[in-house]
Formats: C-alpha cells, sequence, structure tokens
C-alpha cells in the first residue's frame, strides 16, 4: 500500500518522540511524519457547498447623446406673381383628337362589332365546347355570320303571291298537309322549315318565267353548235335572257357572284339560244318537238308568246347566223 506523508503536530506518546520504529533513532518533531493510508480511504461522496460568484460592481459609464444641429433653411426673399396682360377676346384653339384607330379594311359592322367586344363584358357561351369537334365552335361564328349573309341575299318579297294564281289562301293549305306529312314520318323540325323556305322562294320566282327559262334550255339540246357549252353557263344564260325578255330586271352583281358568270360571259351563248327561237318561230327548222311541247297549255304556251318574235331577239340571233 502506498505511504503518504502528512504533516502533524507532536505525538501525543513520549516514546513515538525518542524511539524509531524502524532503526531505534530519534526523529525530529518538525519534520513530517510517514504513516500508512489508504489511497482511496478518506475520499468521500460529501458535496461541499460551493460559493456564489461574486458579481463585481460595474458602474455603467453614462451615455451622452450628442445633439446634431439642424441647419436653419435659408430664407429666400419672396417674389411678387408677376401679372399676365389681360388679352380681350381670347381665342381658344380645339383640342386635338387623339390618333384614329386603323379600321381600313373593316366593314361597318365588323368594325361595330369589334368596339361591341371590347366595351361590352359578353361571356362566350362556346368555350365549353372546345374539345367537341362535331360543335365546330372555332368556326361558329363564321357560319352563323354567313347564314345571317344568306338570309338577306335570299330574303323573299312581301306579298309576293299578289296577282298571281297561286294564292296565300292556297300556300297555307299546302303547308298545313305539309305538317301533317312531317308527323305521320317522324321529319325533323329543322326539315320542315327548310321545305317551306324552298317553297317560297319557289314561288316567289313566276311560273311563266321559269318555264320559258326551261324553254330555252332545251332548244340547246337540238343545237350541235352549243354542245362544247358548260350546262352552268347554258343554265345562267337561259335566265338572263329570260330576264330580257320580260324586262324583269339585268344581271346583277348578286347572280354574278352566285351564278360565276359575268354578263360578258353570257352573251355568245345567249346568241346561240336567240338563233334556235328564231329558227322554230319563222319554220327555218324541222326539228319542232320541243317547240310544239311549250305550246301546250301544260306549258302555258310559253312558245307561243309575243315576246319571242321581238326585234331584241332577231338581233342577238344575227350575230352567230
Amino acid at each position: 500500500m502506498a505511504l503518504r506523508v502528512t504533516r502533524s503536530t507532536r505525538l501525543p506518546s513520549s516514546e513515538n518522540q525518542n524511539q524509531n520504529p524502524v532503526g531505534g533513532k530519534a526523529l525530529n518533531a518538525s519534520k513530517p511524519v510517514l504513516r500508512p493510508r489508504a489511497a482511496l480511504g478518506e475520499i468521500g461522496n460529501a458535496v461541499l457547498p460551493r460559493q456564489p460568484l461574486r458579481k463585481k460592481d460595474v458602474k455603467a459609464a453614462p451615455v451622452v447623446i450628442e445633439e446634431k444641429k439642424v441647419p436653419e433653411p435659408v430664407q429666400q426673399p419672396k417674389q411678387e406673381p408677376k401679372q399676365l396682360p389681360k388679352v380681350e377676346n381670347e381665342i381658344y384653339s380645339e383640342p386635338s383628337s387623339p390618333v384614329p384607330m386603323e379600321t381600313s379594311g373593316c366593314a361597318p359592322d365588323e368594325l361595330c362589332q369589334a368596339f361591341s367586344d371590347v366595351l361590352l363584358n359578353i361571356k362566350d357561351v362556346d368555350a365549353d365546347d372546345y374539345d367537341n369537334p362535331m360543335l365546330c365552335s372555332e368556326y361558329v361564328k363564321d357560319i352563323y355570320k354567313y347564314l345571317r349573309q344568306l338570309e338577306a341575299d335570299q330574303a323573299v318579297r312581301p306579298r309576293y303571291l299578289e296577282g298571281r294564281e297561286i294564292t296565300g289562301n292556297m300556300r297555307a293549305i299546302l303547308i298545313d298537309w305539309l305538317v301533317q306529312v312531317q308527323i305521320k314520318f317522324r321529319l325533323l323540325q329543322e326539315t320542315m322549315y327548310m321545305t317551306v323556305a324552298i317553297i317560297d322562294r319557289f314561288l316567289q320566282v313566276t311560273a311563266e318565267q321559269h318555264t320559258l327559262a326551261k324553254y330555252f334550255v332545251e332548244l340547246t339540246m337540238v343545237d350541235y353548235d352549243m354542245v362544247h357549252f358548260a350546262p352552268s353557263q347554258v343554265a345562267s344564260a337561259a335566265f338572263a335572257l329570260m330576264l330580257k325578255v320580260f324586262n324583269c330586271g339585268a344581271w346583277t352583281p348578286t347572280l354574278q357572284y352566285y351564278m360565276g358568270y359575268t354578263e360578258d360571259c353570257l352573251i355568245p351563248v345567249m346568241q346561240h339560244i336567240a338563233k334556235n327561237v328564231v329558227k322554230v318561230n319563222e319554220g327555218l327548222s324541222k326539228h319542232l318537238a320541243v317547240k310544239n311541247k311549250y305550246s301546250s297549255q301544260k306549258q302555258m304556251r310559253i312558245a307561243s308568246i309575243s315576246q319571242l318574235k321581238s326585234s331584241m331577239m332577231k338581233e342577238l340571233a344575227k350575230q352567230v347566223s
């Protein structure tokens, strides 16, 4: 076991002062005496109380705030307002108008529609149908615009049956019968509306005019010199010649647009038609089947009307004779 050197006072026994247990020599009491002791014998679990640390009294230095001096504003000398000379009868110029929008190439209706779309908060009702290709939401506005144009171009004249054999009461009987047909065959309502529209536009063209145009067309079938003309060109020329015979109108830009022919393109065909009319009227042709057909009462005796013997028809016929 380890030995620990400790300082102690005098030993209580006198023998310890005079004798040395090891060698018998006397020991000096002032010197430390070694005694055996266990290394960890005096170590205990006692906790010594700690003395609290004392804070030093530190006096905070006083904070000195320096006041900044704001420079005083320099006072400027007051200026008296200048008096403007009075102008009698002053004339003010009109304010300049704003720069106009670029509207070249826009029709008046389209321009009004464009301004309406900007000013009005309009909901696009076709936006939900964008993904459905059957509804054609991308072209719906153009489709309705085209249909409105057709309504104006193909409008039915008011009281168009006046002075004719067919009266308004006859038309009502016909339409009433067509409604019964629609119910029996379960036709769509749109089909009924379309049928009535076609009937009114067909009746608007007089039966006499229609029959004369058909007579002109059938005369061309016999003429070998007309086989190279297009059927649409022959039909348009027959209609244009009918307008001249009855003096019921001219070849308008509307007819030119829908027929696809100008009046100058139809004149050669009209001359050949007039030639055939003059030939059958004057007995210059042996092929009279068409003339006899349209001379019957069923065809309103259209081939025998006096207008077909006019100077206008003879002048046209001379161009190709």
